[in-house]
């Protein structure tokens, strides 16, 4: 299954794309805005001065991620209990610089922390009906991603 998100409207305070899976669009995702990433040091993160990374508030780098299942945290928690079809989070590995990105609900920056909102409509640096959309991705993608079947680009 390949997952293609492409990012369509960049400002200071968020970023939206529009996600495909097999070239069909799904949905829309919300991420915090995108920053230049210069790993000066080469420690492997953008922590430090002038590497451009603002902790929670920094979308992840564009390139292909592999999708990976998580059976920890608080969003885990949380869905588990609220949808007996829920099973595991929906995190992207590896990306530079970044731990822990997930699939998960939320309609604004605020939400984010780095992660990926999907949304059914898109307002201007927010998103809606962000349930909705998390539902129809999670069950479309789950069975590819826990086979190891998935890619997920993010492309500009």
């Amino acid at each position: 299954m390949k997952i293609l998100q492409i990012r369509k409207e960049l400002t200071d305070v968020a970023t939206i794309s529009e996600l495909y899976i097999d070239d069909i669009f799904q949905c829309f995702i919300l991420e915090d805005p995108v920053r230049e990433l210069v790993d000066k040091n080469k420690d492997g993160d953008f922590d430090d001065a002038k590497e451009g990374k603002v902790w929670g508030n920094t979308a992840i780098p564009a390139g292909v991620y592999k999708p990976w299942l998580r059976k920890a945290g608080r969003h885990y928690q949380q869905y588990h209990k609220r949808w007996t079809w829920h099973k595991e989070t929906i995190c992207l590995d590896p990306v530079p610089g970044f731990k822990f990105i997930m699939v998960h609900i939320g309609n604004t920056n605020k939400d984010t922390h780095g992660c990926l909102l999907p949304g059914k409509k898109k307002h201007k640096n927010a998103i809606s009906q962000s349930t909705l959309a998390y539902e129809e991705l999670y069950k479309k993608i789950y069975e590819a991603v826990k086979k190891g079947e998935a890619t997920w680009t993010i492309k500009l």
